[in-house]
């Protein structure tokens, strides 16, 4: 791996304020922000598995934040300095996760049904 590689991935790192075991499973997976750039949201999830939920938030935000400035980058080629990690305003304009809570098997009391009329495009 190209050391300056490795800095650039350290520097991004240091952005985000992971713990020192999430790092080290970070820098085991990705040589390179590069490869971070063109990760699957399902090998981020995968690496994040047994993370505090603050520390994967915070991760998973800072990735797509990166592969979004990837993807708009002029003409796809890399600026002199490298990606930056993610500003504060940029980690808050992105999605943040969303738990939905458990659905009642029973709707409260006074509670009127909602009925929806679905068409299908199909229908004439």
């Amino acid at each position: 791996m190209h050391r300056g590689a490795a800095t650039e991935l350290d520097a991004w790192l240091d952005g985000i304020g992971l713990s020192a075991p999430e790092r080290a499973a970070v820098s085991e997976a990705a040589d390179t922000l590069q490869d971070l750039e063109h990760a699957e949201g399902a090998d981020i999830a995968e690496l994040c598995v047994g993370w505090a939920a603050a520390s994967r938030d915070k991760f998973e935000r800072a990735v797509c934040a990166l592969q979004h400035r990837a993807s708009h980058r002029n003409g796809g080629a890399s600026s002199s300095r490298g990606p930056l990690p993610p500003t504060s305003a940029e980690r808050e304009d992105l999605p943040k996760k969303t738990t939905l809570a458990p659905r009642s098997a029973t709707p409260p009391l006074g509670a009127t049904p909602l009925v929806v009329a679905v068409r299908d495009d199909d229908d004439p």
